[in-house]
């Protein structure tokens, strides 16, 4: 078989500009993200995070072999992706076609340095020798073709979208070998990297701990680009340019970030965070001192603070299949499940709210449910507290219901959705050890029972047919409360 195409590898979908991202990070980035679509944020999320706090711009960032982007993921994020990149030399148009070969029929993704000096269509050509990245997700050997990912051909290279077209193998290889003559400060071969290898099966859990090990880290240190240059005298002698680059860099990190956690708070946060080092940026580039060192450090804190309540959206955690249960868990709350008990420990350190604008409550869907809803509860919190559990109603155009314990105090049902008219019913049940509540419905009515004596105690005629049903626990300000359900089949 002389022809091998990876379907896979498809164009990216992202909005960042190329004074934010520039195409080294972008190509593997959409490598990556062929063997698992999250891959493309949390790949460009940890490379920042290193670039911005882990060397604060000082690395070896060379864009080549020796690249210490490339070694810290090879270091820190190869056991936690799965993905190898492989540094693949090869001598002489024959060695590289093979090699080329070899790797694409083992389903590797490939990405290919270039000189654009010897690409006929770009603005480059035989004027200009300036570096490129390829990605190469296919091959024809009959037709001396390769099947390439790029953005040269469009917009002669404007394009921040990278876009399926072939290219004749013997200019790729002359672009290549230019490369390493241009370009390469470590290797005195030509070469280009291999991207495959199996995704690591315990990738949520470990890129959770990770994450953490990354706040940590970020928590744990004042440093940033903008102390080092009023700090160390880099003001003067670092280059404008190359500091604006690391400073553009802090949109892919704020981005990033903000795409893989669920807090609305703290993503509106981290857009007035990353407005003012927008602000502190603009006043360094035009050496605008007068106070800026204190911006610096008041915006350092802001972002810990910050950064601080971030939790990532682990898909094990946060919308987890457990038995006939789906859990929703924006907040990475602790639960298990044994067997119909299931076990949510709400941390008086946080608010975890349900209501018409907030989402940050845990919500259990019971998806075999039909007619009815039932379990006992054991709530372990104050009397009077600013907790509420019990059952989750939704109904196909969309009204939520919750029907539970207000503090252990009271029993209610409160329509969320329902700004003007929320409370449905208030009726006064004290849980000492653990209550008995149930739902159950029809086309028309959905009924509400409560206590020892499974009393009907509300009834609600339905405008629309019960989409879920389930189980909620939720705070609306801090407090201790465990919740153990005891779902009734």
């Amino acid at each position: 078989m002389s022809r091998i195409l990876l379907s896979n590898v498809v164009e990216n979908e992202d909005e960042y500009k190329w004074s934010e991202l520039n195409c080294f990070y972008k190509v593997f980035a959409i490598v990556l993200s062929s063997s698992c679509k999250k891959f493309f944020d949390y790949f460009l999320m940890y490379v920042s995070a290193y670039i911005l706090y882990g060397i604060k711009g000082r690395g070896h960032l060379s864009f080549d072999s020796g690249d210490c982007v490339l070694e810290y993921y090879r270091r820190e994020l190869q056991p936690v992706f799965g993905n190898k990149i492989t540094n693949v030399e090869f001598g002489g148009y024959r060695n590289f076609v093979k090699k080329l070969y070899d790797e694409l029929s083992e389903n590797n993704v490939v990405i290919i340095p270039c000189d654009l000096f010897y690409l006929p269509y770009s603005k480059s050509y035989m004027e200009l020798h300036k570096r490129h990245y390829l990605i190469v997700k296919g091959i024809d050997k009959e037709k001396g073709i390769v099947y390439v990912l790029d953005n040269m051909h469009v917009e002669l290279g404007a394009s921040t979208i990278y876009k399926d077209f072939m290219l004749d193998i013997k200019v790729v290889y002359n672009m290549a070998d230019a490369f390493r003559r241009n370009f390469e400060n470590v290797s005195n071969k030509s070469f280009f990297w291999s991207i495959g290898g199996n995704i690591n099966n315990n990738f949520e859990i470990d890129n959770n701990e990770y994450f953490l090990k990354l706040k940590e880290n970020i928590l744990s240190d004042n440093a940033c680009i903008e102390l080092n240059i009023l700090e160390n005298e880099e003001y003067c002698d670092m280059s404008m340019e190359k500091y604006l680059s690391y400073a553009n860099l802090r949109v892919v990190f704020y981005t990033t970030l903000k795409n893989s956690i669920t807090d609305d708070t703290c993503k509106e946060l981290l857009d007035n965070i990353l407005k003012e080092w927008n602000n502190i940026k603009l006043e360094l580039s035009y050496r605008k001192s007068e106070n800026v060192k204190a911006k610096v450090l008041r915006n350092i804190e802001n972002e810990k603070k910050c950064i601080k309540e971030c939790y990532i959206l682990n898909d094990k955690a946060n919308a987890l299949e457990m038995y006939e249960y789906k859990i929703i868990n924006k907040k990475n709350v602790p639960i298990s499940c044994d067997k119909n008990i299931i076990n949510i420990n709400l941390d008086k350190n946080r608010i975890y709210d349900i209501w018409s604008n907030t989402d940050n409550g845990v919500i259990v869907i019971n998806e075999e449910a039909v007619d009815k809803c039932s379990a006992t509860m054991k709530i372990d919190t104050e009397f009077g507290s600013s907790s509420h559990c019990g059952i989750y109603l939704e109904l196909d155009n969309g009204s939520r219901f919750l029907f539970g314990s207000l503090g252990r105090l009271n029993m209610a049902v409160h329509a969320i959705d329902n700004k003007e008219n929320y409370e449905l019913c208030i009726y006064q049940e004290i849980i000492e050890e653990k209550m008995y509540i149930e739902i159950k419905y029809d086309n028309e009515f959905c009924y509400f029972y409560s206590g020892y004596d499974k009393r009907c105690r509300y009834t609600l005629r339905l405008d629309s047919n019960v989409a879920k049903v389930g189980f909620f626990a939720k705070t609306w300000e801090n407090c201790d409360c465990n919740v153990s359900i005891d779902v009734l089949i």
